[in-house]
Order: structure tokens, then sequence, then C-alpha cells
């Protein structure tokens, strides 16, 4: 299996509920008609970018009562769980039930009822023998869905048309309902264990693809690739802008998830499968959803590791920078160095010193320079560690690269209100997408450049298992540096990663 990382090969077989074969149903300009081992689903078709879409089917039976912190019970019709009649998949299905990520009002967003997946494709022919690359979306696994449009951030059908692509995505379980692990919920489970109800989700959707997933989609990844469960379902992995770090065991997260059985006044499994989901203290579960990851650590506080293109950005923190103050900084107001000092002297004078010869002012701007130092130490180097043991374990190869690219300019993503000047949180996962131009006014050859840059080298290594710069080696030899153009280096900040690993830093990676 080849790998390339951060956070393919089949027909729409993909697709939960076996091989798609076209019925003989008469097509036009509002759907087509496919049939599947469930019954028949009928989708759309876009006339503009002549692909179909499929939007909504069920792959596994809702989570709820006692499916509830339930492995996926697939649909399929072995299972006897099937749609009846004609499945209407023009429309996507609920996100799961989640926090509303713009946190307005303490609303909640979604439903139980959530397990649904989305196929874009140009082509409905079950003998073409396309790709198919497989979205595993972001949100720090507490809030996000597989079909994001609004945001830009999901397939569509142009997208397949363009790349002669087949992509799904999936919702998956997120929060408490996807990840709490409890000694109560293991009764009656012939695994004997509780969590990851979200990773089996995302199992579920997969049948030998290439996947890939940015955030925690990422760091979904490395979870996937770790786990035996996952053996024999792909052959290739992107990784966009993941955690390495994954720390707690079994047991001490059932000490954590205390705080939700309290919360509900429940004393057995039973209670908990019957509750109501307002019930769950979001604001305090779950803990890894922490305030301060895209600044300096505080010193003994750890928020909370497998692959595989491992790629993370020069600038990962720029989106959300912090303190956010920093975008007015100069040189000449010494609030950079003060900054630096003061929020690393826990560690040690020297810790904060070194950080400021490696960091140093005068270097393009303040703001520039703290997320060149936060993004090392919260992603880049613990990425780099995670890479190598990857390339070491695997017999697989293993690709590592830093989006290093600066945008013509700043672009506004997601729902953060400061624009990013520099390469940040998903610049490259947009690239591919092709929807830079949504987000900036005024596209440069530069920014479109780009786009296609980051294109030919993921879609070559989906096709041929390796990038399509031919010069760029095997991690960890080689990591390359992607802008508009591909470069190739044999370390990328080498002495500042070695500097914060060996000091200890690892720990303090990004959890997300």
């Amino acid at each position: 299996m080849a790998v390339v990382m951060f956070c393919t090969l089949l027909n729409l077989v993909l697709l939960i509920s076996g091989p798609i074969v076209v019925e003989a149903a008469k097509a036009n300009m509002k759907g087509k008609t496919v049939k599947v081992d469930c019954g028949r689903v009928r989708g759309l078709y876009n006339v503009t970018s002549r692909a179909y879409s499929f939007r909504g089917i069920p792959y596994a039976s809702p989570p709820v009562g006692n499916l509830r912190w339930r492995p996926p019970f697939p649909v399929n019709s072995t299972n006897k769980n099937c749609w009846r009649g004609r499945l209407n998949a023009r429309t996507f299905g609920s996100p799961c039930l989640q926090r509303n990520p713009q946190f307005t009002a303490n609303m909640t967003i979604g439903n139980e009822d959530c397990l649904y997946s989305n196929v874009w494709t140009p082509f409905l022919n079950p003998t073409a023998g396309i790709p198919v690359m497989f979205w595993i979306h972001g949100g720090c696994l507490v809030f996000g869905n597989g079909n994001q449009q609004d945001i830009v951030y999901a397939p569509t059908e142009q997208l397949a048309r363009d790349h002669d692509v087949v992509y799904v995505s999936i919702n998956y379980r997120l929060n408490a309902f996807g990840f709490m692990s409890l000694d109560m919920l293991r009764v009656g489970l012939h695994t004997n264990t509780s969590g990851n109800y979200g990773f089996m989700d995302m199992l579920t959707g997969l049948h030998w693809v290439m996947f890939f997933g940015q955030s925690s989609g990422g760091t979904a990844i490395y979870a996937l690739l770790a786990s035996p469960l996952g053996h024999g379902l792909f052959h290739k992995a992107w990784a966009i802008s993941g955690s390495p770090v994954m720390n707690k065991t079994a047991a001490e997260v059932d000490v954590d998830n205390q705080v939700v059985v309290q919360k509900t006044g429940c004393q057995d499994a039973d209670c908990l499968y019957n509750m109501t989901p307002e019930i769950v203290p979001w604001e305090e579960f779950p803990y890894w959803a922490m305030s301060d990851l895209t600044g300096i650590p505080a010193k003994d506080r750890f928020n909370g590791a497998l692959p595989v293109v491992d790629g993370t950005t020069s600038h990962e923190v720029s989106l959300e920078s912090s303190p956010q103050e920093v975008t007015n900084w100069t040189w000449e107001d010494n609030k950079y160095q003060d900054y630096v000092r003061h929020a690393l002297l826990p560690f040690g004078h020297v810790i904060a010193e070194t950080a400021l010869k490696l960091y140093p002012e005068n270097v393009h701007n303040p703001e520039f320079q703290l997320a060149s130092l936060v993004t090392d130490l919260r992603v880049t180097c613990g990425n780099d560690y995670l890479a190598l043991v990857m390339a070491t374990s695997f017999t697989s190869p293993v690709f590592r690269y830093i989006a290093e690219y600066a945008p013509s300019a700043p672009m506004k993503a997601f729902w953060v209100t400061l624009p990013a000047r520099y390469a940040f949180h998903g610049i490259d996962m947009f690239a591919f997408y092709k929807t830079t131009g949504l987000m900036i006014d005024n596209m440069t050859d530069a920014d479109r450049q780009w786009e296609v840059n980051v294109q030919q080298e993921i879609l070559s290594f989906m096709q041929i298992g390796r990038p399509f710069t031919a010069y760029w080696g095997m991690f960890p030899g080689q990591t390359a540096v992607l802008r508009e153009n591909t470069t190739v280096t044999a370390g990328y900040h080498t002495a500042e990663c070695l500097f914060w690993l060996k000091n200890g830093f690892f720990s303090y990676s990004l959890i997300n």
C-alpha cells in the first residue's frame, strides 16, 4: 500500500450495498436510476458538468436506541434492512448530531439518524474501471459532514468530471455519539470494546479505494491505517493536516467520560441508549476540543497516533492566529519577542531564547514568524516523526510534503472571520477541490498554477502510486515543498524540528 499523508480503483461497488448496475431506464435532465444490492436508486444528472450525483444513500441503519454507541449495522440485503421501492437520492441526508460549528446561541444541529453516503461520478458504466476516492471530512471529530458544499468543503459533479474520478463521502458519528468509550457500553458486544464508533462508520463505507481526509479526517486516516479492521479495504491514502498524537487508553477515557454519565444521571447502558441527546454536556465533552491549539502551548497542558501521502502546510495556524492581535505587531514594538519569551519561559530560559534564534525577528513579519514557530511545534515536527514511524514500519512507500504556497490575496475559509495570508490549514485541500477562486478575489495565474500542481501530484499518486514530480522520492530521504511547482529538499526545518522533538514537544502536537 502506498501512502500520502498531512488530516481507488473500483466502480461504484464501493457504495456499501453492492455493485451498481445501470438499469435499462431512460435518462433525462432530471436524473438517472441505477440498481444496487438493496434496490433501485434515483440520483441527479448535472447537465452543465455532464456528471451524476447520488445523495443521501443510507449505508447503515440509524444508530438510535439500542444501536446507539454500537458498531454500525450495514444496510444490505443480507441484513434485511434495505429501503422499500426506489430510493430518492437527490437530497443530502441529515448531518450527524453536533454543536453548531458557528457556536451561535448554543444551538445543536443534525440528527442521530445520519449514516448516509454520497456519490459523484462522471459515468454510470460499471465496467469503466475509473478510480474511486473516499472523502473523510474534518472538524475535530465533533462537527462537519460529508456534503458541506456551502463552504466548498466537499466533492462536486464538476470535480468528478474534471478528474475522471468517482468521489464518495459519508457522514459519520461525532462527538460523544461517535467516540465516547465507557466500560458499561461494552456489555453485549462481541468485540468487548466501546468507543471509536465514528471510525467504524468510516470502515463500513470503505472497500479497496484510495481515501483522503483533511484535519481530523487526516487523523482518522492514521487510525484506520493502524487498525486491523481496515486491512484490505484501501490501497492508498492521502492524509492532510492530521494529528500525530493519540494518547489515551480505554481505561483513561472511561474515567474522562464519567462527566457524561454524571450529567445524564444514568447508572447503566440501557439508560444511556434511551436518553435524549440534548442531555450530552457539549461544553465539557470531548476534552480534545481545546481552545489553545493554534498558539504556543502552556507547560504540562496536554490536549487529548498511522498512512499515505503525509501533507501539512507551512503555516497551519495562520487561519486562526493566536493571539489574534499578532496581525498588528511590528518588529519595532518588540511584542513578538516578548510574547515568545513569556509563553516559553515556563519550559526554561534556554528554550525561549533558542526559539527566538530559530525564528528570529526581521524575517517577513511577526505574524509570519509566530505562525511558523507554532506550526512547527504543533504540526510539522510531530508529523515528521509520525511519517518516520510509518516509513520504518511499512514495506510500502511513504511520501511527505509541506504546502508552502501563499495565496495572491488573503483567503477567508471555513467560518473564520480573519483572512489568512499564508499557507493555512486546508489550503492544499481547497486547491485540490479547485475552489480557491471562491475565497479570493481576482485569482492570478500563480493561484491557478498552484491548484494545477496539487491536483496533478495527488491524481498521479492515485493512479500510479507515486507523485507526478518524478524526482520526489520517499520519506525520510526527501520532503517535497509544494508551491506553484514542486521542489524537493532533504529535510524541511530540520534544525527546528530537532530542537522541538529533543526537548519533549512532541506531546504538545496538534490534537484535532
